[in-house]
């Protein structure tokens, strides 16, 4: 019986996961940098020559990844704003 008890927990967790944008985005952003940090760290001890090319685009990418997934998440409060803001003009 008590793992349908973890299973409540699970599923109050998705809940209150799916509807806080502000969370998962931020669940994501905090991944994101922690995986951007531990491959630029293995680029600075692995690398002998041109880290700072590896290095920069290890940030380029996760930069891009990290606008891209925000994008995702916020997009329907993005549309729903700019219909606001189209509204009034």
């Amino acid at each position: 019986m008590e793992w349908l008890n973890h299973t409540n927990n699970f599923k109050a967790l998705s809940a209150v996961l799916a509807n806080n944008k502000f969370v998962i985005a931020l669940l994501f952003i905090s991944i994101f940098y922690m995986i951007k940090y531990l491959i630029v760290r293995r680029i600075k001890r692995k690398s002998k020559q041109d880290k700072r090319l590896q290095i920069n685009v290890v940030n380029n990418i996760f930069t891009v990844l990290i606008i891209v997934m925000v994008f995702n998440i916020w997009s329907e409060e993005i549309q729903k704003f700019a219909f606001s803001i189209a509204a009034l003009l």
